[in-house]
């Protein structure tokens, strides 16, 4: 099932990773939903050309991983959240980490920095260090 998503670049004992095209995020999120036991996790890479958006599943006891390439400037993506409601808190951190927009998120507001901080993308290459208080 996976490798008829996407393009597999990276299998192992355990687990499988495949890069799917933006365009069939909806249709991959459906097949998931209807076959994997959870989603685990949603992580972002600013890989300095794009933003790679990797989604972790557990399919049959192997780790699946499903990324998505989406551009540098205005990063955005759909949500899952309506195919997986824990990904809710995956994509505020991503989102306060990368400044990725997930399209129909409700919720999508900070959760790791100040409201006054975010989105400064601290994850994100060439982004302003932001100095904490000490004490």
């Amino acid at each position: 099932m996976i490798s008829h998503m996407g393009k597999v670049y990276k299998k192992g004992k355990g687990f499988t990773f495949v890069e799917v095209p933006l365009k069939r995020f909806e249709s991959t999120m459906e097949k998931l939903s209807a076959s994997t036991e959870r989603i685990t996790s949603i992580c972002g890479h600013d890989n300095g050309s794009q933003i790679e958006i990797l989604y972790h599943f557990v399919i049959n006891g192997k780790v699946i991983g499903v990324k998505f390439m989406i551009p540098r400037k205005n990063p955005k993506i759909p949500t899952a959240v309506g195919y997986f409601p824990a990904a809710e808190l995956y994509e505020r951190e991503t989102y306060d980490m990368l400044g990725v927009k997930f399209e129909g998120n409700r919720n999508l507001k900070p959760i790791l920095l100040d409201e006054e901080l975010s989105p400064k993308t601290p994850l994100k290459k060439g982004a302003v260090k932001i100095e904490g208080k000490k004490g």
